[in-house]
């Protein structure tokens, strides 16, 4: 299951520029990963933080 960026700004309720810098701090992590091109695609947790 994944969450578009769209998805996620509503549910927060927060700035599109918040959640480009949160969703990038996640990804440089190695907590997320896209899935999918950037018009079309979505986030994903990664396999290892589901253990």
């Amino acid at each position: 299951m994944g969450a578009t960026t769209k998805e996620i700004i509503s549910t927060l309720n927060v700035s599109e520029r918040t959640i480009y810098r949160e969703l990038a701090a996640l990804k440089q992590m190695g907590l997320i990963r896209r899935v999918g091109s950037d018009k079309t695609g979505h986030w994903e947790v990664t396999e290892a933080n589901l253990e």
